[in-house]
């Protein structure tokens, strides 16, 4: 069974939306579409590391400055990929802990200066 085919069964099975499962499907083919372009040819999910998936998501936000949702969506795509599709074949150091690519989202921010203070908020009025 390809790889797009067992996607589409195991995200119907956990009863995703389609919507969802078309959202990881693309986020997938994109992740492997770049490894694929770095390294010169194809490459099983299974070969990739975690390295690779930082590289990824670096790329995500440097050249193509995706917001911070579509960065996260293109996390979860490739943890669900690596978890729930591929089950045993999990890449070292991906298990969904997003800690380790935050830094991405500072990165991008620090580029374009110190972030603007919040105005304060007032205490709300209660209704009565």
């Amino acid at each position: 069974m390809k790889l797009l085919e067992q996607i589409k069964r195991v995200g119907r099975q956990m009863r995703l939306a389609d919507r969802t499962i078309e959202a990881y499907s693309y986020w997938i083919r994109r992740y492997l579409a770049y490894s694929a372009a770095r390294f010169g040819g194809w490459k099983r999910p299974e070969e990739l590391f975690t390295k690779d998936l930082e590289h990824f998501l670096s790329h995500l936000v440097l050249d193509k400055r995706l917001s911070a949702s579509s960065q996260n969506q293109a996390l979860n795509a490739i943890v669900f990929l690596y978890r729930r599709v591929l089950q045993d074949a999990i890449s070292p150091g991906i298990n969904g802990d997003a800690t380790c690519f935050h830094r991405s989202h500072v990165s991008l921010s620090s580029r374009h200066g110190p972030p603007t203070p919040r105005r304060p908020r007032w205490p709300r009025l209660s209704r009565r």
